[in-house]
């Protein structure tokens, strides 16, 4: 009843129960409505009478095996959601410490994962004017409030850049455990709205030139 491709396997357990006196596996087998289904094979060695006996026995786990899997899955897509994130995400724990980067969070910093974990998240990116608001970033996502905000991080070099900060809670059985912490780099944004401002005060001064002009060729 052992499905083909765990026969092989099954059967080195058996001989290694023969020898060792336990056995223990996880195998797929053939159900009489032509299933497959995953079990827990267990047996023990006993001699009577000069005879090698085994004795043992198997534990349905589809389900578990089904949920395992499940869970798997679901903790793959996350994991590749973190990875390939067009924002700069890490996981810190209670005290700050960095657990996990992505890419883009290295791409933004210009750390390497390597260099960035086991740091304290404020002691690496946060410039010292910022220091108490990162603290209390922190201190309030860790109370279990997510929350965004406009500020600056250091990158590797020193740089000084404007990003938008978010805060997520992790929770784990009501208790939160860690937090993620996503920085969106709005460079280029703030550029164009540096630009945009520079303009609406050349416009503004450009009125005011011509209603100056205006006002004396009518007096």
């Amino acid at each position: 009843f052992i499905v083909d491709e765990n026969k092989d396997a099954v059967e080195a357990k058996m001989q290694q129960c023969f020898e060792n006196g336990e056995l223990s596996i996880e195998t797929k087998v053939n159900a009489k409505n032509g299933d497959i289904k995953d079990y827990f094979l267990f047996a023990k060695r006993f001699v009577e009478e000069g005879n090698t006996y085994l004795v043992g026995a198997g534990i349905d786990i589809t389900d578990k095996k089904r949920v395992e899997r499940e869970n798997s899955k679901h903790q793959l897509m996350l994991q590749q959601l973190f990875d390939n994130a067009p924002v700069g995400i890490t996981i810190a724990d209670a005290d700050n410490t960095i657990q996990q980067v992505n890419t883009s969070f290295e791409n933004i910093f210009n750390y390497s994962e390597q260099e960035a974990t086991g740091r304290n998240i404020n002691d690496l990116i946060v410039p010292k004017d910022k220091k108490e608001e990162a603290q209390a970033i922190s201190q309030s996502t860790f109370n279990g409030n997510a929350l965004q905000t406009k500020s600056t991080r250091l990158t590797k070099d020193g740089s000084e850049i404007p990003v938008l900060i978010g805060g997520v809670p992790v929770t784990y059985e009501d208790e939160i455990i860690a937090l993620y912490g996503i920085y969106v780099d709005i460079s280029r944004q703030q550029q164009y709205q540096n630009k945009i401002e520079e303009a609406l005060q050349e416009k503004e001064i450009l009125l005011s030139e011509l209603h100056h002009r205006v006002k004396n060729n009518l007096a």
